[in-house]
């Protein structure tokens, strides 16, 4: 039995394979995501945002909305 802890990209790919579980997790990371998001989103528009917790949207503000989309998908790239 292996006793030694992996490095991160080692226990990331480990992971993938079944043999531990991922110490970064997913569920966490994608929230913590999206909450830098909208910070980068409020300092880009330089004003504070109104985040709907249940539809993680934001609230009344059209032009920081838009930036949580981007661009539209380049032709051929469209899913």
């Amino acid at each position: 039995m292996n006793l030694k802890r992996s490095n991160h990209w080692d226990n990331w790919l480990l992971a993938i394979k079944g043999q531990e579980t991922c110490r970064s997790n997913f569920a966490y990371g994608g929230r913590l995501t999206e909450t830098m998001h909208f910070g980068n989103i409020a300092l880009h528009v330089n004003r504070n945002l109104t985040i709907d917790p249940a539809t993680r949207s934001i609230i009344g503000d059209e032009e920081a909305t838009a930036l949580m989309h981007g661009p539209a998908a380049r032709e051929g790239w469209k899913v």
